[in-house]
């Protein structure tokens, strides 16, 4: 079956990736939505030699699907923009793996599934009646509790890019640029 963009783009808004995944049209869809920053998307306008004058952002991505560029010249213009942007992690990672290694325990502060306003009005706000109580708590619990949760967060968040950057840097791998579904 041959998708038209506003087919794929439904599928991809329902999140059905086994549907965009199933097609090459999808593929292609998901390689051009991968780009979904303005800079990527006029990086490739400018690498296909097709002039992006006169366009509103929200139409790039539909322009470049039906302008029907080269596969290639998609691969090449994620990998030069992923290049770019892994060698400024690439220069900082020794100092970075330094960094992380500096975190000795490793405890969420009992804030559990990243939501920290819930955490605070369950265990807190809708639990102590007393002032003084309350000013005793945040003082002693919930400082402890939220720098133990952004200690996790930042050591996630680090290790998760180097990690993903170990994949991405295998040559047999299309590496994606920017956070995608």
């Amino acid at each position: 079956m041959s998708y038209t963009f506003s087919q794929l783009s439904r599928l991809y808004n329902e999140n059905k990736f086994f549907e965009l995944t199933s097609s090459p049209e999808g593929l292609y869809f998901l390689k051009l939505r991968s780009l979904a920053r303005k800079d990527y998307y006029l990086h490739l306008f400018q690498k296909a030699q097709i002039s992006s004058d006169n366009l509103g952002v929200k139409q790039y991505l539909e322009i470049l699907f039906n302008s029907n560029i080269s596969s290639k010249t998609i691969h090449d213009s994620i990998n030069q923009i992923y290049e770019a942007e892994r060698g400024k992690r690439r220069a900082n990672e020794q100092n970075l793996l330094r960094e992380l290694y500096k975190l000795r325990v490793f405890d969420w502060g009992g804030i559990h599934e990243n939501d920290i306003n819930k955490y605070l009005v369950d265990n807190y706000i809708k639990k102590i009646t007393n002032y003084n109580n309350l000013i005793e708590k945040v003082e002693n619990e919930i400082l402890h509790s939220l720098k133990s949760f952004v200690l996790c967060s930042w050591y996630n968040n680090w290790t998760s890019i180097i990690i993903e950057d170990i994949f991405k840097d295998h040559h047999r791998i299309l590496p994606t640029v920017g956070q995608i579904k």
